[in-house]
């Protein structure tokens, strides 16, 4: 019996051993190797090996494998490969197996540079190889250097791109965790549909000449022929595909391919051995029938095969859904679980902080009967030594009582004693007497002449203030804290800090705490405490933080330190620090934080702490921080301290934030942040950041600052940002906020919430909170809360924030920044740094420091 040849089968992953008979075919050793593996797609494999000259030769089925020119070696090597490559993998490859060999052949053929792949494809080829390795990538299996001992790229591209293996690691990594939830089998599949698209993917090459003898490159893949020059295999100069080929065949070393156009010439090539015209020609036939059968329908084989695939990828895919299902549920159940230990751990500390709150507590009652114990203790020696000291205070009267009766009886002793002493020592007693009077007498005399120059001096001080503590003509008055100075046809007068001057002519109000004075010849309103002025038959006037000056057909005030200046008649003056000025006869204007601005032709009503005056017949209105303006038709109604007016005829608006602003038969406009500025019968205007040089010659006045662009050439206006999709079709409003329940379809308005039982039926309205007992059925009004018993009997009334009831009898004024030096055409008035001895040609004006309990 003939010895076996011992053979060893080389595949992708594993090494196979036989045991082959001399007479063995190829065809029954490659049968017996695909039968090992499990492999059933065999059209695509042959059997590699190593001739005896070096070249690699692929085994001829047909044959003994004894009679080939296999090398002989104990065992004899063979290569299991892919000797034939499919068009599209996705589509021709059925079997994992056959997918895991063709993934594993062609990363070898890209890692060893057999297969040009760039270096950006070669990161995302090495993340799909990491993929089908390692499963999903996961932070904590996946620390940094887990790729470190595997080869993912070529030597190429590593000496091409000098970074290190953790810069390389890092960005495979980037990669590897786009692939999260795919299937191992899936990423080879991934790998195998980028890589073949490679140039080099599935072409082997042969070095041939041409007949000039030129050297070059014969391409064989799936698709047909290629020649390629000697430097670049990746882009070929002349291709063949199988379509186009007629006829191929060879003679020794020459090497025919013959086109179907018959009119087109042959390509000749020479191959340097006979040998590789014989495998060229073997590779061409088995591509070309491939090819063929691509294009034709499926086998029943075939189509049991993919049918078999589809099956068990539908199986693979299920239990993959149901392991997701059972991870998801998992991971939910360890979240929920991870809940609960957060939420005990958060219990375990609540009662930990309830257990020390109680300790805390207990100990605190502890401490508290303590000290009510020291303190009964302390209560009871308290009485105990007032009861001593009772005692003693009664043994004392009786010692008293009793050192009188010893005084009495030492007395009338001394007595005696005094009825036998000799005449000598009576009239010694009688000198020293007249000796001590003459010496007192002396002393009272030098005393009485030291002390008179005080007299003297004091004497004219005394006249000089009972004189200054009479009133004059029109007596005048003085505030606290938050002084000012106003001016009455005559030179005003200003007082330094807490002190304020009144003129005469007319009675002045004088309030308290940042108090305001009225002016005389017209009646003003004064506030208090973040106060508001307001003018008549004038536009509208701006106040601001604590500050506000009013003009009526005068030119305008100056303010200082957050004041405001308004002009009339007159181009407007801008002032330093916070100032503002406005011009009148012209649209009103509203500047920023604790201001308001309020026109006339009707009566106003003032409030206190932010309060916010109305207007009529004009539009408000500026509402901010803790203000509300609300305007008419009807007497507007204003509230306290983050007070809310509201309008008749007119649908109001609730604002969030304490602030509203309301219009008057002209659509307002609400501005964000403190903020608001309306005009009024000629829109827009556009209010700069301070409104610095601005002329107002000549309406409209832009105000971009603080009123962008706002268009008002129709109502209603929506204001979204305080104003949200309030509809002012009809009224009646419901303010919720401020103004809960409020009825508004008829006056009068109930203002429960903050001007409780307000009846307006008719007028005059009783602004009870505020303006208490208020009556203003017909003009003036008398305002007995903050202007107590004042007479508005004629318009215009001139309202300054610092300078009240100054009447400018004719325009205009130059005031500066702090009035310094101010030089007036009209009776010149010298206002030094306070005004020290001011000079008053008219009725003068006597301050004291605070004047209290002036008559007026």
């Amino acid at each position: 019996m003939p010895k076996a040849v011992n053979v060893r089968v080389t595949t992708m992953d594993a090494e196979l051993e036989f045991a082959v008979q001399p007479s063995t075919t190829g065809k029954q050793l490659f049968d017996q190797v695909v039968k090992t593996i499990g492999l059933r797609e065999v059209w695509y494999s042959g059997l590699q090996y190593v001739d005896g000259k070096g070249y690699l030769t692929w085994l001829k089925l047909d044959k003994k494998v004894s009679s080939q020119d296999v090398k002989k070696e104990n065992p004899l090597q063979f290569k299991f490969r892919a000797k034939f490559f499919p068009e599209d993998v996705s589509e021709e490859l059925i079997q994992d197996i056959t997918q895991k060999l063709f993934f594993m052949q062609v990363k070898e053929g890209i890692l060893s540079d057999e297969v040009y792949c760039p270096p950006e494809t070669a990161v995302l080829l090495a993340s799909y190889s990491v993929q089908a390795k390692f499963g999903d990538y996961t932070r904590d299996l996946h620390r940094p250097g887990y790729l470190t001992s595997d080869r993912l790229l070529p030597q190429r591209v590593l000496e091409q791109h000098k970074l290190s293996r953790e810069q390389w690691e890092e960005r495979i990594q980037v990669w590897h965790e786009e692939h999260c939830g795919m299937l191992k089998e899936d990423a080879m599949l991934e790998y195998l549909k980028i890589a073949q698209d490679l140039e080099m993917y599935g072409v082997n090459y042969f070095d041939i000449k041409n007949k000039k003898g030129t050297e070059l490159w014969l391409g064989v893949d799936a698709l047909g022929l290629n020649i390629y020059e000697k430097e670049d295999k990746l882009t070929p100069k002349i291709g063949f595909p199988w379509s186009e080929i007629r006829n191929i065949s060879f003679n020794d070393k020459k090497f025919i391919i013959k086109p179907i156009d018959k009119k087109a010439p042959d390509f000749v090539f020479f191959a340097p051995r006979l040998r590789i015209n014989k495998r060229i020609l073997q590779l061409c036939m088995g591509n070309h029938e491939l090819y063929m059968r691509r294009r034709k329908p499926d086998t029943i084989e075939v189509q049991q095969m993919k049918a078999q695939a589809r099956e068990e990828k539908h199986q693979k895919q299920m239990e993959r859904a149901q392991l997701e299902n059972e991870k998801k549920k998992r991971e939910a159940i360890e979240r929920e679980k991870e809940q609960m230990e957060r939420e005990k751990q958060d219990l375990m500390m609540r009662l930990y902080q309830f257990e020390e709150k109680t300790k805390k507590a207990e100990k605190d009652l502890q401490e508290q009967m303590q000290r009510a114990m020291q303190l009964e203790v302390e209560r009871r020696m308290a009485e105990d030594e007032a009861a001593r000291l009772e005692a003693e205070r009664q043994a004392a009267l009786l010692a008293k009582e009793e050192l009188a009766r010893h005084a009495q009886d030492q007395m009338h002793n001394q007595e005696q004693l005094v009825r036998t002493t000799t005449q000598t020592s009576y009239d010694h007693v009688i000198t020293s007497y007249n000796n001590v009077t003459t010496i007192l007498q002396l002393c009272y005399n030098h005393v009485r002449i030291m002390l008179q120059p005080c007299y003297n001096i004091l004497q004219p001080c005394y006249n000089h203030v009972r004189i200054m503590l009479q009133p004059c003509h029109n007596p005048p008055i003085t505030l606290l804290h938050c002084t000012i100075t106003l001016p009455c046809h005559n030179p005003l007068i200003t007082l330094p800090h807490c002190t304020i001057t009144l003129p005469c002519h007319n009675p002045p109000i004088t309030l308290p705490h940042c108090t305001i004075t009225l002016p005389c010849h017209n009646p003003p309103i004064t506030l208090l405490h973040c106060t508001i002025t307001l003018p008549c038959h004038n536009p509208l006037i701006t106040l601001l933080h604590c500050t506000i000056t009013l003009p009526c057909h005068n030119p305008l005030i100056t303010l200082l330190h957050c004041t405001i200046t308004l002009p009339c008649h007159n181009p407007l003056i801008t002032l330093l620090h916070c100032t503002i000025t406005l011009p009148c006869h012209n649209p009103p204007i509203t500047l920023p934080h604790c201001t308001i601005t309020l026109p006339c032709h009707n009566p106003l009503i003032t409030l206190l702490h932010c309060t916010i005056t109305l207007p009529c017949h004009n539009p408000p209105i500026t509402l901010l921080h803790c203000t509300i303006t609300l305007p008419c038709n009807n007497p507007p109604i204003t509230l306290p301290h983050c007070t809310i007016t509201l309008p008749c005829h007119n649908p109001p608006i609730t604002l969030l934030h304490c602030t509203i602003t309301l219009p008057c038969h002209n659509p307002p406009i609400t501005l964000p942040h403190c903020t608001i500025t309306l005009p009024c019968h000629n829109p827009p205007y556009n209010l700069t950041s301070l409104y610095h040089n601005a002329t107002m010659s000549q309406p409209p006045y832009n105000l971009t600052s603080l009123y962008h662009n706002a268009t008002m050439s129709q109502p209603p206006y929506n204001l979204t940002s305080l104003y949200h999709n309030a509809t002012m079709s009809q009224p009646p409003y419901n303010l919720t906020s401020l103004y809960h329940n409020a009825t508004m379809s008829q006056p009068p308005y109930n203002l429960t919430a903050l001007y409780h039982n307000a009846t307006m039926s008719q007028p005059p309205y009783n602004l009870t909170s505020l303006y208490h007992n208020a009556t203003m059925s017909q003009p003036p009004y008398n305002l007995t809360s903050l202007y107590h018993n004042a007479t508005m009997s004629q318009p215009p009334y001139n309202l300054t924030a610092l300078y009240h009831n100054a009447t400018m009898s004719q325009p205009p004024y130059n005031l500066t920044s702090l009035y310094h030096n101010a030089t007036m055409s009209q009776p010149p008035y010298n206002l030094t740094s306070l005004y020290h001895n001011a000079t008053m040609s008219q009725p003068p004006y006597n301050l004291t420091s605070l004047y209290h309990n002036a008559t007026m």
